[in-house]
């Protein structure tokens, strides 16, 4: 079922006299929902059967879920039978969410529960932007019992052994970066997570056009591309930034005349100059740059680092290597000259890292028979299209 290209860095067609010390795989941005109609991860079958046979596998093997593995932040908060999105997310709330979460993915969650039972398999879950509900005790806990597993699954911002670098990457977006030292406000009452400037943003301002009017759009890359295409959404979420960003202004100056000290939110205010042009700018800026220019006098050669974050491929190999997969989303690449959306291939990294403790590394893929969707079907149904494109997956959405 599984197909494969291999992006090698120049140690790997040196042949192995040994067996390989330790194999990694790395899973990034599979967003995993409620089944509602904010959850876009439909691909439970190919991704449980990916890590059933991942779960056969003999010695030391190091499974590495790279960032938003939860999709938690669009994920409906159920109360009194009504699906809430509240802006203030507490433990309570991240727990019921993940109960939804488990209910509608079960085939990935007991993949997973037989994978760790190896004792020499480790399951990492690197924390991003979209799951930073995973700070929560109690989350990981509950995590710990679906998995009936301890000793060997982890959650982190960031993984490195054997040469190897892994995390999410939005450490260097700056409308979604987190202070780690500072993941919580707690206040007499309760404890609240700190969410980064663009999570706020989605909750308070821009869910809403997801869930009544455009379900299936955000599936739809480049979004650029997409606006350009679409004149109404476009003025839509031009109109909702400015008044998110008028929000955000008018609530910095209102703390600032109670706490002097309060922080201007200059990231928000250059972001939103940026992007809000005569066609608003969505996409998630690359941050490969910004890392090497952070990291410049640290990257090795001979090693490797694997994002995730922006839903685009990526290979570079400079004696080091940087490689980025891509996401577990069903999302589709629009093909401006044919008008047509065409699903995007899953893939994952490979990691096999030698006896003497050197590291290459593959993309592989998971390939999947999908149709091409007209665009124009898909504006006059997105419904439909979300039902079309979940039966060709095997599976059952909870509209």
């Amino acid at each position: 079922m599984l197909g494969k290209r291999n992006y090698q860095n120049k140690n790997s067609s040196k042949k192995r006299s040994q067996k390989p010390k330790k194999e990694i795989f790395v899973i990034g941005d599979i967003e995993m929902g409620a089944g509602t109609i904010t959850d876009d991860f439909i691909s439970d079958s190919t991704l449980s059967t990916l890590i059933l046979s991942l779960a056969k596998k003999k010695g030391v093997v190091d499974l590495i879920l790279n960032g938003d593995t939860f999709d938690f932040l669009k994920c409906p908060f159920s109360y009194q039978g009504k699906q809430l999105h509240p802006t203030k997310i507490t433990e309570q709330i991240s727990l019921n969410k993940l109960e939804s979460i488990y209910t509608a993915h079960q085939p990935v969650f007991r993949a997973l529960h037989q994978f760790v039972q190896d004792p020499l398999h480790n399951l990492y879950f690197i924390i991003g932007n979209h799951d930073h509900d995973l700070f929560f005790p109690a989350v990981q806990k509950r995590i710990y019992q679906f998995l009936k597993g301890r000793h060997n699954v982890f959650f982190t911002l960031l993984y490195e052994q054997n040469k190897v670098h892994v995390e999410h990457g939005h450490q260097y977006d700056p409308l979604n970066c987190i202070d780690p030292e500072n993941v919580f406000t707690t206040t007499p009452k309760n404890t609240f997570l700190n969410l980064p400037e663009a999570s706020q943003g989605v909750l308070s301002s821009f869910i809403s056009l997801k869930t009544k009017y455009h379900p299936f759009l955000e599936r739809i890359k480049p979004i650029n591309v997409l606006l350009s295409q679409h004149k109404l959404l476009n003025k839509s979420i031009k109109r909702r930034t400015l008044i998110y960003f008028t929000q955000r202004m008018i609530g910095y100056f209102l703390r600032r005349l109670i706490n002097k000290k309060t922080a201007f939110p200059k990231e928000l205010v250059r972001e939103v100059f940026m992007r809000v042009k005569k066609q608003v700018d969505c996409d998630v800026k690359d941050f490969v740059l910004v890392f090497k220019h952070q990291k410049k006098r640290k990257l090795a050669k001979g090693n490797i680092y694997v994002f995730g974050h922006l839903h685009e491929r990526y290979y570079e190999h400079k004696g080091w290597c940087i490689v980025r997969a891509d996401t577990w989303r069903d999302e589709y690449v629009f093909d401006e000259a044919t008008r047509t959306l065409i699903p995007k291939t899953k893939a994952y990294v490979h990691i096999v890292v030698s006896a003497r403790g050197d590291p290459r590394v593959s993309i592989k893929f998971c390939p999947v028979q999908r149709t091409l969707l007209p665009f124009a079907k898909v504006l006059a149904d997105e419904f439909a299209c979300l039902k079309q494109a979940a039966k060709e997956e095997g599976y059952r959405l909870r509209l």
